[in-house]
């Protein structure tokens, strides 16, 4: 039998397979974080289509409520049709009555005048029967003097001198009062004819006030048929609305289902990477321990060197009693009031702000591939950070997020996984971050060590890198 001698594996090929094994790693959280992204938009749409199905509820109600508006207008717009043809034919027969009364009242000042043009007539006779009695009175005047010279013989005549003086006295009373009554007649018609020339002026002034009033309403007829004939349009319109929202509807409808079908899939999608990815970060731990990827290793030896000067720095200084070691392990973290997002205080933040925050500004400073480290303890706390990320609040909350990190509580998953592993002497896994000045996150691997103080387990030093 022949024997074939094994060769020793590749070092160099090995590392390429734990480089490459990390890269999968950061292919399925970058995978998982990017399918979460799309269903928290996925979410956001889901609210955006409730409100705009509730948008479309209101609209479908408003539509109707035009809907029977336009056909009431439309039903008001052909009443008033209907009456105002009512009203110009009783304007019109109005304008032919009151025509009729003018020329009657015009008839009527014609006879009165001809009533005065006889009076006149009557005023001349008696003015000539007054000039009658005069010359009678002065005969009867004259007849009486002889009579009274003639003595006995003209007795008789003198009897009959003064009944005709006194017929003449009679009928001078009897043309007196026929000139006043006529003359109070008269004055009596003159007024009258004045007030009839008045009364025809006015109503040949209604006349043609009724007139303007035929011609309005006949502009009004016009307007209301004008109105009448929008109406209509709008009716039909909103018959075209209403189908079209009604289309519209159904659509959203389509669209509303085919949207619950893709987020279903996208939950079931993200499940699955997200198990691919634990077993990813799973593998990738695995080979970082098993000391095949000696690139990733070089990480866990800063990671612990870290650690030990942070342990070694605490226990020190509790050791001189300058740091108390309840202070060290509190848990009592008190909101700093008016933080957005929200800070925490604990009796340890202002020993780590003064001698841990430098240790972490010297290992990323120290190490290029180092994109972050942080010390965080069981509750996932971060009683200080780098400098970088620990900077004066400004009260703007997109800035405060991404540069006041230092005091805030971050328990995620793979936070809480390292915590769970705090018996091991390390945990690789893969992380979503985001960096400074980016609008969205992106993926690195990175290494969690227990931190112990006086062999009470804290929390964790960690790295975050990117080789």
């Amino acid at each position: 039998m022949k024997h074939e001698v094994l060769e020793a594996a590749d070092p160099g090929l090995i590392d390429a397979v734990a480089r490459s094994c990390g890269e999968v790693t950061i292919g399925c959280v970058d995978v998982g974080g990017l399918i979460g992204e799309v269903i928290a938009a996925a979410d956001e749409m889901k609210l955006r289509q409730d409100a705009l199905e509730d948008v479309m509820q209101r609209l479908s109600a408003d539509q109707e409520n035009v809907k029977h508006s336009a056909d009431e207008s439309r039903a008001l717009s052909q009443r008033a049709r209907t009456e105002l043809r009512a009203s110009t034919q009783v304007v019109r027969e109005s304008m032919r009555e009151f025509a009729e009364l003018t020329d009657l009242v015009v008839a009527l000042a014609q006879h009165i005048t001809g009533f005065a043009g006889a009076m006149q007539q009557v005023r001349n006779v008696t003015q000539t029967i007054d000039t009658i009695a005069d010359t009678t009175n002065m005969l009867a005047l004259n007849a009486t003097i002889e009579a009274h010279r003639a003595g006995e013989a003209g007795a008789t005549f003198a009897v009959v001198a003064a009944e005709v003086k006194k017929l003449a006295q009679d009928t001078r009373v009897a043309t007196d009062e026929i000139t006043g009554t006529i003359t109070s007649l008269d004055k009596e018609a003159g007024a009258l004819v004045e007030k009839i020339n008045k009364g025809v002026n006015q109503g040949a002034k209604a006349q043609a006030d009724l007139a303007t009033i035929d011609a309005t309403v006949q502009q009004i007829a016009q307007l209301v048929d004008e109105v009448d004939r929008q109406n209509g349009q709008i009716a039909d319109s909103t018959d075209l609305i209403h189908s079209r929202v009604h289309d519209a509807k159904g659509e959203l409808e389509h669209f509303s289902a085919s949207a619950a079908a893709n987020s279903v899939k996208l939950e079931d999608m993200k499940t699955r990477v997200h198990s691919l990815e634990w077993t990813s970060m799973t593998m990738f731990d695995q080979l970082v321990r098993s000391g095949f990827a000696s690139e990733d290793r070089r990480f866990v030896d800063i990671a612990m060197a870290g650690r030990d000067r942070i342990a070694a720095l605490v226990e020190a200084a509790i050791a001189n009693g300058s740091l108390a070691e309840s202070d060290v392990f509190d848990r009592e973290y008190r909101p700093i009031p008016g933080s957005d997002p929200v800070r925490y205080d604990n009796r340890f933040t202002a020993f780590a702000d003064a001698h841990i925050q430098p240790i972490l500004d010297e290992h990323k400073a120290r190490h290029s591939e180092i994109i972050s480290s942080v010390a965080s303890n069981m509750d996932g706390y971060l009683p200080t950070h780098l400098s970088e990320r620990s900077r004066k609040p400004t009260g703007d909350r997109e800035h405060d997020d991404k540069f006041c990190r230092n005091r805030r509580q971050f328990l995620d998953e793979v936070t809480q996984r390292a915590i769970d592993l705090k018996d091991e002497p390390f945990t690789a896994s893969c992380y979503r971050y985001m960096r400074a000045g980016d609008t969205k996150p992106s993926a690195a691997k990175n290494i969690f060590v227990p931190i112990r103080i006086n062999g009470k387990y804290w929390g964790n030093f960690e790295i975050l890198y990117l080789n």
